[in-house]
């Protein structure tokens, strides 16, 4: 019997009595490390100078001094009014005759137009300034822009900067060049303020990269989860409205900066053009049930709500109908701002489902779970009643989270 073979017969012509449920493979949306330097569109880093400084020369996080000149001098100033992050001045001496501006590395597409946009103001005898994209190995110019200056006030340029080509190790370059008309003052005059420098390829969707969209499409995902480590310090109320003018926030579960371009709005939008469901899950962390709620009348209110009026403010009228909410990410952990016990979640998750229930009772609620049976089991012993799921973080593999041959049978 060992050495038969066994034949099995598919009759494909029949569907199954079983359905998978579209839920069951989902993706998330995590702020966490390079993810969203790696999905948006955007070439750049430190888009607003919300970074230190990593050289001795005080020029905000990935960019560094553009410059030939003797006395260039740059420091970092308050940014434009309502504006997050910062300015980058540049102060640049008629003396030297000298081109002076920041250049950051950076990955091309082209042939491709870029959406260039910068918010700056200058001293009255600076008339305009250069946005130039140049291979590093060459020196070959592959796009160019000139951004004529019209005010000593505060202004939003835009443009359109065309790249002849795509370029793994590209450098933009943001300055005055040399053969700008000298001015004989340098007490009170050559002065440049970059308050914010972007690049926005225009086959961008949803600011999105392209390829991005149509890769995860291809995954044919039911459902993307907005959550991960960031959200225990998350609060959305920064991620809406003008863009700017969003604070620009620190990731304290995990380090570096939470992505103020991809808020609430965004990625409804981006699960809109994946056709998937979105999940959304709430800061219980330093956040509250209040807050919660509010985000709910945001996404699913009416225009006559007071959150729903702010959504419409925002660009979006009809409500995005958002059913599925989940409370916490992995507080368990250690790292997590609010990290807490079972018992103490288990009264939290009690919490925030009474209000977020009040607010929308259509919506199906989900709790975070753990790896550990024991904490999920005291989870649904104290707050089974309030939610919907249980969401089990399995980890499989190698690893402080993976299960290996010591993890016990019945965790298996």
């Amino acid at each position: 019997m060992l050495k038969s073979n066994a034949k099995i017969s598919i009759d494909y012509s029949r569907v199954s009595e079983h359905t998978v449920n579209p839920y069951l493979f989902g993706h998330f949306v995590e702020d966490i490390r390079d993810h969203m330097e790696a999905m948006l569109a955007f070439p750049l880093k430190d888009m607003d100078f919300e970074s230190e400084a990593e050289l001795r020369t005080s020029v905000s996080g990935s960019w560094y001094a553009y410059t030939n000149g003797r006395n260039t001098q740059y420091a970092m100033e308050a940014p434009a009014p309502r504006h997050s992050g910062r300015a980058q001045r540049i102060r640049i001496y008629s003396d030297d005759e000298a081109y002076s501006g920041i250049a950051q590395k950076s990955a091309l597409k082209g042939p491709m137009d870029y959406t260039v946009r910068v918010v700056a103001r200058a001293s009255i005898e600076l008339q305009y300034l250069m946005v130039e994209a140049v291979d590093r190995r060459t020196e070959e110019v592959l796009g160019q822009l000139k951004i004529e200056l019209h005010s000593h006030n505060w202004q939003d340029y835009e443009g359109r900067m065309t790249i002849l080509r795509a370029c793994t190790d590209a450098e933009i370059r943001v300055y005055v060049p040399e053969e700008h008309p000298r001015w004989i003052d340098h007490v009170s005059t050559g002065m440049l303020w970059l308050d914010h420098v972007s690049l926005l390829p225009v086959d961008h969707i949803a600011l999105v990269k392209r390829e991005i969209v149509e890769m995860t499409r291809a995954l044919n995902a039911g459902m993307m989860r907005l959550a991960g480590n960031y959200i225990s310090a998350y609060h959305w109320e920064h991620g809406i409205g003008p863009v700017l003018e969003r604070p620009v926030m620190y990731n304290e579960a995990w380090g570096g900066w939470t992505s103020k371009y991809f808020g609430t709005d965004e990625f409804i939008r981006f699960c809109h053009e994946l056709q998937v469901e979105p999940l959304i899950c709430v800061n219980d962390g330093s956040g509250t049930p209040e807050e919660a709620a509010q985000w709910i009348e945001y996404c699913n209110g009416s225009v006559d709500t007071p959150m729903g009026a702010l959504r419409a403010k925002n660009g979006s009228p009809e409500p995005y109908h958002v059913k599925y909410w989940e409370i916490g990410n992995e507080v368990w952990g250690q790292w997590q701002v609010g990290a807490c016990s079972a018992e103490q979640f288990a009264e939290r998750t009690v919490q925030f489902a009474k209000r977020m229930k009040e607010t929308d009772a259509s919506i199906v609620l989900l709790a975070c779970g753990h790896y550990e049976q024991g904490w999920n089991k005291s989870l649904l012993a104290l707050a089974g009643e309030h939610i919907d799921y249980l969401t089990l973080h399995l980890y499989h593999g190698y690893g402080p989270f993976g299960m290996n041959r010591d993890t016990p049978a019945e965790d298996r």
